[in-house]
């Protein structure tokens, strides 16, 4: 995407000025290594004038969510400003959320932001654009199932991944301290969705309950009183990849005890539980290239390649492991080069030797 761009506007066959305007909507993995690499090829000598819009302000690598969520890393040292990302690279960020789109006047229309009290941080406007780049990923489709809006918590942004946590948290802090014993399914998480990443979830979760219970909550017996249910409504977990793949991924959830409820649709959410119904699904294709699901630091399977030379070859232990953290590694090489990288990863293994393995707060 990034060549094609820039090809474009240093080839000037649509008349292209010297100050090309490039509008990048989503700072996702895809918006911000395009804002990046653009940046650094064009932005830097001038050539267009790059700007991303995202109402967040901060990046996460969106695969690391069941990680903040299940408290196994920590938020603040993962997530990147884009503030100081567009300073270091050459582009400029906008914040505020795109709300509308003026193609007769070539202009992406952006509501306005407010503080947490309702007081207006910047005015809705309009950014100016040669070339636009919508990057806004996807949502979770709750299927307009009842009660979701309500009572569950979407994994979508680093906000609700924390937010989880602290849920989490407070459940078992709240149970060490109450005075009558545990209720029965007081302290169980119910994971809806068997896909990548409730799958990874789980597994997470599996040890860092038990990470955190070591840290004086002496009431909890994870094994007896901690209970992971996890949810889909297709006739198998992972239902995208191989089968190969969700029968190693259900095999290690059971011996971990994870409860795997299959052909299990959920009809309704309530505030103290959850209906479910069975109902069979609509069938949909799926074209595989190669998939990695890690379960935390119990294993990793996936497979590599797909069909681009005809077959899918299985992968998992510390192989697998390693595949899953350089595909990670490559998007932090995208946006800050070699050098970064490196630092920043041998800091990471020196700060997991001094610091708890779970966050605690």
């Amino acid at each position: 995407m990034a060549d094609a761009v820039a090809a474009r506007v240093a080839s000037g066959t649509d008349d292209v000025a010297p100050a090309h305007r490039i509008v990048i909507v989503g700072g996702g993995a895809g918006g911000l290594e395009l804002a990046t690499e653009l940046g650094d090829k064009l932005g830097r000598r001038g050539k267009a004038d790059i700007t991303l819009i995202d109402k967040a302000r901060a990046h996460l690598w969106k695969p690391l969510l069941h990680e903040i969520a299940a408290g196994s890393m920590d938020l603040g040292h993962h997530e990147l400003d884009y503030l100081a990302q567009a300073h270091w690279h050459h582009f400029h960020y906008r914040t505020g959320e795109m709300i509308g789109l003026d193609r007769n006047r070539r202009e992406v229309l952006v509501g306005p932001v407010f503080e947490e009290h309702g007081t207006e941080i910047t005015p809705a406007r309009g950014y100016p654009y040669d070339t636009l780049v919508l990057a806004v990923g996807s949502l979770t489709n709750d299927f307009g199932t009842p009660g979701v809006v309500e009572h569950a918590i979407r994994l979508e942004t680093p906000e609700q991944a924390a937010r989880f946590h602290r849920r989490l948290v407070n459940a078992c802090l709240r149970a060490q301290n109450q005075s009558e014993p545990l209720r029965p399914g007081q302290l169980q998480v119910a994971i809806i969705g068997g896909g990548a990443t409730g799958v990874e979830l789980a597994a997470e979760l599996h040890k860092s309950t038990r990470e955190l219970v070591a840290f004086g909550l002496d009431r909890i017996d994870p094994d007896r009183d901690i209970t992971l249910h996890l949810i889909e409504a297709a006739d198998r977990i992972l239902p995208a990849l191989p089968p190969r793949i969700s029968e190693a991924a259900t095999e290690l959830l059971g011996e971990l005890g994870v409860k795997v409820h299959t052909s299990a649709r959920v009809a309704a959410l309530m505030p103290n539980g959850l209906k479910l119904m069975g109902q069979p699904l609509e069938p949909w294709h799926y074209r595989d290239f190669g998939s990695l699901v890690s379960l935390g630091e119990y294993s990793t399977v996936g497979s590599l390649m797909g069909k681009l030379v005809g077959q899918s070859f299985f992968v998992e232990g510390y192989f697998a492991r390693f595949m899953y953290v350089s595909l990670y590694k490559m998007h932090e090489y995208a946006l800050h080069g070699f050098i970064k990288v490196a630092l920043d990863t041998a800091v990471r293994l020196i700060n997991r030797r001094t610091e708890p393995q779970v966050k605690l707060h």
